[in-house]
């Protein structure tokens, strides 16, 4: 059975593993996590010559978010997301 683009993103919008796919999948180039550990991994090779408060609100942030994001796997696993039946 094919699934329109447009019912698709309905069925997929209403979803509860969503928040999932744009917070914390790390094979989601776009999701928070991936998107804010790329940046601490850049601020983390200019550390020298970053002001050490800068390093420390991206550290910070970043922690923030991983735990989160693994607080919120743990809240859908053995959830598929994108499974169909």
């Amino acid at each position: 059975m094919r699934v329109s683009t447009r019912k698709w993103r309905a069925i997929t919008a209403r979803s509860p593993g969503c928040p999932l796919t744009l917070v914390a999948d790390e094979k989601n180039h776009g999701s928070m996590l991936t998107s804010i550990a790329r940046a601490r991994e850049i601020a983390r090779t200019a550390r020298d010559v970053l002001p050490r408060e800068v390093w420390e609100r991206i550290n910070d942030l970043y922690l923030y978010v991983a735990s989160s994001a693994e607080a919120l796997r743990q809240n859908v696993r053995g959830y598929h997301v994108h499974s169909a039946a």
